[in-house]
């Protein structure tokens, strides 16, 4: 009798299992061109929040969060232990690979991008004597900030980040005069670039020895994530709201006057840097007189909007 019991219970939660299926397959079931799709995908499509909305769509990443059966956040904390570990025993290029395999299992995670990014720009790379070296981690960290874009292409923060990393890390550090050197003479880092700012090489972006700077390279980083906040339909001034909406806490992080200032403040650094280095000619007294014409113009509210440049 009891075995007879028991029997049925199994009987009918496998039945009960089976019967909610149907309903959970017509709430998730993918949207297509013909088929708009259940409505996790609605909720989905309607607050960007889809993968391909995010940004591109890796399949090595797609698979690993499969296989780690919705411990992702687990797994992701045993390999940030683990390259905390690698960075101790300084097995660098152990911890790159560590920190790309991080990713891949959360790559909509935008403050792995971020610490990661400081981490090698920052503190990996002063655990160098030569400043080639340096700077070639301090490139690693922008780069694999920069990859955190193609995940995220819409996201404020780690575009205001990489100008932060352009400009201050490569402009203001130590080794700047050998950074800024390194960096106009940077083909290949300029060409990386180049594949999330194509403006890269116009005259907007040029020092002058007709080269791409890196404080006016910085500037086109802050412009993008001023374009990136216009897209989104997010008034500047909301940006540090919080609790409002889900709308709201997508863009917390700086400041607006803080964003801003930053944006527009590039073209001083640059004037500032000429001065330092010598360069006392005609460029120079132009490089003042833009950077006064755009401070001028924000001040009095008639620069262009979203920090165009």
């Amino acid at each position: 009798m009891n075995w007879n019991a028991s029997f049925t219970r199994k009987v009918a939660y496998i039945s009960a299992i089976a019967v909610l299926l149907f309903p959970l397959f017509s709430l998730g079931r993918t949207a297509t061109t013909k088929n708009p799709g259940g409505e996790l995908s609605r909720i989905r499509r309607d607050h960007q929040l889809a993968q391909a909305q995010l940004g591109k769509i890796d399949p090595a990443s797609e698979t690993m969060k499969l296989a780690t059966l919705g411990m992702r956040g687990v797994a992701s904390m045993l390999l940030a232990q683990q390259a905390a570990e690698q960075k101790k025993k300084k097995q660098w290029h152990l911890l790159s690979a560590t920190n790309e395999t991080r990713t891949k299992l959360q790559p909509n995670f935008v403050s792995i991008w971020e610490f990661e990014g400081h981490n090698l720009s920052y503190n990996v790379s002063v655990e160098f004597d030569s400043y080639r070296q340096r700077y070639h981690w301090v490139k690693k960290g922008i780069n694999y900030m920069q990859d955190g874009t193609a995940f995220n292409r819409n996201n404020p923060r780690l575009l205001w980040q990489l100008g932060w990393f352009t400009g201050q890390k490569i402009g203001k550090s130590d080794e700047r005069v050998f950074f800024r050197e390194l960096y106009r003479a940077d083909d290949e880092f300029h060409a990386e670039m180049a594949q999330s700012i194509p403006r890269i090489d116009d005259a907007i972006a040029l020092g002058y020895d007709y080269r791409p700077d890196n404080w006016l390279t910085a500037r086109l980083w802050y412009a993008q994530g001023l374009q990136a906040i216009a897209s989104k339909d997010v008034p500047l001034t909301n940006l540090m709201v919080v609790g409002r909406s889900d709308q709201y806490r997508l863009y917390q992080g700086k400041s607006p006057l803080v964003y801003e200032d930053n944006a527009h403040h590039q073209k001083i650094n640059y004037a500032k840097s000429l001065s330092e280095e010598g360069v006392l000619d005609e460029k120079h007294r132009y490089a003042w007189l833009s950077a006064y014409d755009e401070w001028t113009d924000l001040v009095t509210g008639t620069l262009q909007p979203h920090g165009e440049p």
